[in-house]
């Protein structure tokens, strides 16, 4: 009888907290859709058609990768949307027995599908700089204060060089915490988490403040600047 009474009482509890994060869910949900319509954007919940768009990491790891809690719009004429993304890793323990980890990112990308070359630029710590000084991949430009703020990678150190000229290095350092990379032509900032709507503008301005400022000539060999990035920052 007690062993009956044990399992009642764990069926019950895990029906309770499965209710208590539906219920969160849900709200969760309201609050998103409630933003993003006072943004002018849309809530759209899926956008699968993203679960593979571009290279790098967290993209293409580990199994069931999927989209959540999407929304679409413009962002100062600019297409723009920001999801939350997962995926999971089995992994089995010294006795034999497997587990499932949930990896879950926030995704916020100005969609400008340009031909620009891959760029990263990422907070700097003390690993990513210690890294990036032994292997040399840590790209080093003329600002100082930059340098220390950020580590920027690019397969094309010229092309960084032109894209990250003074005043877009002045303009990013008030974006210091704010990671992001030009991916297979788009603006892709990624972080770990669930997404936060009070950060999508931040992150959004710290992408368009350097798309913005990207010089004529490193366009014109990258087959043209898009009409929706109108130059605002010059070299």
């Amino acid at each position: 009888m007690g062993g009956v009474m044990l399992v009642v009482v764990i069926v019950i509890i895990v029906l309770a907290v499965a209710g208590i994060a539906a219920y969160w869910n849900h709200k969760r949900t309201q609050a998103l859709a409630a933003f993003a319509a006072a943004q002018g954007w849309t809530y759209v919940d899926e956008a699968r058609g993203f679960v593979n768009r571009w290279s790098g990491d967290p993209f293409g790891d580990g199994d069931h990768r999927r989209t959540d809690n999407a929304i679409r719009g413009l962002y100062d004429g600019l297409e723009m949307i920001a999801f939350e993304y997962s995926y999971q890793t089995q992994s089995t323990d010294s006795d034999g027995k497997r587990s499932t980890t949930t990896h879950r990112y926030s995704v916020v990308a100005l969609l400008t599908q340009t031909a620009l070359p891959g760029l990263g630029i990422s907070p700097e710590g003390g690993i990513s700089r210690m890294f990036g000084r032994l292997f040399n991949t840590d790209i080093q430009l003329e600002s100082e204060e930059f340098n220390r703020a950020f580590t920027v990678t690019s397969d094309d150190r010229k092309f960084a060089s032109a894209v990250l000229h003074p005043r877009t290095m002045q303009a990013l350092l008030a974006y210091r915490e704010v990671d992001w990379d030009i991916r297979d032509g788009d603006f892709v900032s990624v972080d770990s988490g669930n997404l936060d709507p009070a950060e999508i503008a931040r992150r959004c301005d710290a992408m368009l403040i350097t798309a913005r400022g990207i010089p004529d000539f490193v366009w014109n060999d990258h087959g043209g600047r898009p009409a929706s990035l109108s130059a605002q920052v010059q070299a």
